[in-house]
């Protein structure tokens, strides 16, 4: 009587796995769900994009509204694509929950960032203020509309330079100080004149110096031109003659 009893349960447990097993192999690509042991698609409205699953229901799909508009609608196997609409942020993922960007000057403060896709609008107290991170070694005495940001004011500080041509002038001063720490009044005029020299004075110079290079070669070349004249235009001097001088042969006697 065991033996029969040992034998039936034997025989109930295969029976079991073997029932199982179509569910257990049941898996279903994105875009459908398993319903009792097949795979359906998904109804209008909602999607799946997990792959090989055996998920028994499919997902709701995101919808727009007033303060959302699609980039992409909803199918089978993707949800849809939504951004924020204009003058609206949103700080999360999914589901995109859009939020209004915040007005300043609605709450007497002054923009010292501007609305992006992710983040607000960041206010401080104070017009042309910089932002930086809120740390434990920051103390913050204007804290943003963001908390984790601190207003801070600009500081600009300015500095004038000393012109090069006063710069010149001080050296060339201390060069002609004497050991008593004075100057002649001859050095004091050098240094003036040589100060009050401007670039137009010695480009004025340059050009009277070529100027007068020009008229010395142009009265060189006249001289020269006139005297090769006056030589062409004189008579030449006359040649002297040879006259021929009979040989005179002395006369022998006889």
């Amino acid at each position: 009587m065991a033996t029969l009893q040992n034998r039936h349960v034997f025989i109930f447990i295969p029976t079991i796995l073997i029932a199982l097993l179509p569910v257990s192999l049941a898996l279903c690509r994105s875009g459908q769900y398993l319903s009792t042991n097949e795979c359906v698609k998904c109804s209008e409205g909602s999607y799946m994009d997990a792959d090989n699953h055996t998920n028994e229901a499919c997902k709701e799909c995101e919808d727009a509204d007033d303060t959302k508009v699609f980039l992409q609608e909803c199918n089978a196997t993707h949800n849809s694509e939504l951004k924020c609409k204009e003058e609206r942020f949103s700080k999360n993922g999914r589901p995109l929950v859009c939020q209004i960007c915040s007005q300043c000057s609605g709450i007497n403060k002054y923009e010292a960032a501007n609305c992006t896709k992710t983040s607000d609008t960041v206010c401080c107290p104070e017009p042309a203020m910089k932002l930086e991170p809120v740390n434990e070694n920051t103390t913050c005495l204007n804290i943003s509309s963001d908390t984790n940001l601190c207003c801070l004011l600009i500081t600009t500080t300015t500095s004038i330079a000393s012109s090069p041509k006063s710069q010149s002038k001080e050296s060339t001063t201390e060069k002609i100080t004497g050991s008593n720490g004075t100057m002649d009044s001859s050095s004091t005029d050098n240094v003036e004149n040589s100060s009050s020299m401007e670039p137009g004075a010695i480009a004025g110079i340059v050009i009277g110096f070529l100027v007068f290079a020009g008229i010395v070669v142009a009265v060189f070349y006249f001289r020269r031109q006139i005297r090769s004249l006056c030589d062409s235009n004189s008579p030449s001097s006359p040649q002297p003659t040879i006259q021929e001088v009979p040989l005179m042969t002395p006369h022998t006697s006889s």
